[in-house]
Formats: structure tokens, C-alpha cells, sequence
């Protein structure tokens, strides 16, 4: 559970710093979220330096850009750790609806308390749905038969949140 929260805040801040930076958002556009981070910070000293590197530039627009879909990835973890909804595969947020969660607590600590997983089962039934639609979606892509259904298929959200659940 510990794990999976800390995944949960770094994969929030540090995807939502680097969404902002691809963005030419500076750093007091987001500074309300930003400040949130500070709460968590000071028992997580690897999640400042990566929003510091990140404020610098000193990360390549390439890595910004995979970093921005971790947030999509923090959105599957905060419901496993029973924080939030479950995630809809054809809605790519990059996170950005769970800020009020970490207004909710005070740090890790509360943050760990508060949570509640949800069962085995659930957690394996969605690894086995997004798993196949993942593999679907690689059939239609290599096929190139099928990018009438690719289209209504947001691909992106679909691995990431294959990459959380693997986690």
C-alpha cells in the first residue's frame, strides 16, 4: 500500500509538472498544485529534485512528454489504493481530476491511511481487460484494418494504464 501511494504522488506531480512545462506553463501558472507538492516533499526527496529539473529545463521535450502520461498512470493507482473512480480507458486526463485528493491529505502519512484497496479481484479483472485491449489495439495497428475502431480507441491512456496496473 505504502508503495503504491508513493508511486501514486510521484507519478501525479512529476506528470503534471512536465504536462505544464510541454504546455509553456510556467511555474506560477500551476503554483496552487505545485504548493501541494511541498506536502508531500519533505518525506519524498527524489519527487523535489525531479519537479526541480523539470522547472530548470533541464529535461528533454521527448522525456517531458513521457513523463506527462504518468499522470494517467496515478489515476489507475488512485483507485487500487480506493482513492478515486475507476479509470475510463477512452478518457485521456493525465491526472488532472486528482488534485482534490492531495488537498484531502496532509502528506504520505494520511494519505496512506486514508486509502483503501480495492479487492484482488477487481484489481485482476481490470488487468486482464486492459491487457487484451491493449493487445487488440496492436493487432488493429499492425493489421491496418482496422483504424476505423483505432480511432475510437485512445491508445495512449490504454498503455498507460496497462503500465500502472503492471506495477
Amino acid at each position: 500500500k505504502q508503495e503504491l501511494a508513493l508511486h501514486l504522488i510521484f507519478d501525479f506531480f512529476v506528470g503534471r509538472k512536465a504536462f505544464n512545462r510541454l504546455n509553456n506553463r510556467g511555474d506560477m501558472d500551476d503554483a496552487d498544485v505545485m504548493m501541494l507538492a511541498l506536502k508531500y516533499a519533505p518525506e519524498f526527496n527524489q519527487l523535489a529534485s525531479y519537479l526541480s529539473e523539470i522547472s530548470k529545463g533541464n529535461v528533454a521535450e521527448d522525456q517531458l512528454n513521457d513523463l506527462a502520461f504518468w499522470g494517467e498512470q496515478a489515476r489507475v493507482l488512485a483507485w487500487v489504493l480506493g482513492l478515486a473512480e475507476k479509470p475510463v480507458e477512452t478518457e485521456l486526463t493525465l491526472g488532472s481530476d486528482l488534485v482534490n485528493i492531495f488537498e484531502k491529505y496532509d502528506g504520505i502519512e494520511s494519505l496512506i491511511e486514508g486509502s483503501s484497496m480495492i479487492s484482488k479481484d477487481e484489481i485482476m479483472d481490470y488487468a486482464d481487460y486492459i491487457s487484451r485491449l491493449d493487445f487488440y489495439c496492436m493487432e488493429l495497428t499492425l493489421s491496418k484494418k482496422g483504424t476505423k475502431e483505432l480511432k475510437d480507441l485512445k491508445l495512449d491512456c490504454i498503455r498507460e494504464h496497462k503500465s500502472a496496473i503492471d506495477k
